[in-house]
């Protein structure tokens, strides 16, 4: 489906820019990929709204692509286990704030500490993390190191404010997506 729909825009679009015909491929997937990630995001979304989180559901999606367009981590072989494993990814989120939810407290600022300390340190061993499909150059590397943690102190300061202002649906929805995105640079090394 995002196939088809992604060359029929890009056919759509190489008419209307004449774009080379040679260029025509590398269009095809950056649209596709920008579909894929509509879709993907519509569903999260949808689903978030059905569990009645659709702003919890913004702020994973915020703090997910935000993080891991710089840290990378594992990427799903196939389009369709791309949009499983982001499925899959936010309903942990969800039941890791469910779960946290649940417990006292001064048990939950204990756990939110370790659980930062955990992140923090992954990302520092890990981030960032290369896959097959896209290799960095050294350069490219550096730059990336430095933007995941510019990113991730972001959502970090984030958490914390939204903690103290007492939004701690939204920070443990943070808290949750960090986790979830240090996992999946855990998930890299495990494949390495």
């Amino acid at each position: 489906m995002t196939e088809y729909l992604s060359h029929k825009l890009t056919v759509l679009l190489c008419r209307k820019m004449r774009i080379e015909e040679d260029e025509t491929e590398l269009y095809e997937l950056g649209i596709e990929v920008l579909v894929s990630t509509g879709y993907t995001s519509a569903v999260i979304i949808f689903i978030g709204a059905l569990l009645h989180r659709a702003v919890e559901a913004l702020i994973f999606l915020a703090c997910f692509i935000t993080l891991r367009n710089y840290s990378g981590g594992y990427h799903a072989k196939t389009r369709v286990g791309c949009f499983a494993t982001s499925i899959i990814c936010y309903l942990s989120s969800v039941g890791i704030v469910f779960l946290t939810g649940r417990i006292p407290v001064r048990t939950s600022v204990f756990l939110m500490c370790i659980g930062l300390m955990a992140v923090l340190a992954l990302f520092y061993k890990l981030a960032p993390a290369e896959n097959p499909n896209k290799r960095l150059t050294a350069d490219w590397k550096k730059y990336n190191r430095k933007m995941t943690f510019i990113v991730l102190f972001f959502w970090i300061g984030t958490e914390l404010l939204g903690s103290l202002a007492g939004a701690v649906g939204a920070a443990s929805q943070i808290g949750a997506t960090l986790f979830i995105v240090a996992a999946l640079l855990w998930k890299v090394r495990e494949k390495s």
